[in-house]
């Protein structure tokens, strides 16, 4: 899967085909988007989980530890 949403996507959220319209609508709602050179708006797939509230996984672990660069024992 794209980290880019679809045209197809694109047109779904917004409730439009038109990119005109759909870049209008993003600016309105406060969505980020960049401009592809078709001129169509390109939405992260991320974007998309955090404006309609779903769940973002973290990558880092609890167990994980703090690298810590000991520069002691260079020389």
């Amino acid at each position: 899967m794209s980290e880019v949403l679809t045209d197809e996507e694109v047109a779904e959220i917004t409730g439009f085909i038109r990119s005109k319209q759909q870049k209008e609508w993003l600016i309105k709602n406060n969505w980020p988007f960049s401009v592809k050179k078709n001129g169509r708006p390109s939405v992260h797939r991320l974007v998309m989980r955090m404006k309609l509230g779903v769940p973002i996984e973290n990558t880092q672990t609890d167990k994980e530890e703090e690298f810590i660069l000991d520069l002691t024992k260079v020389g």
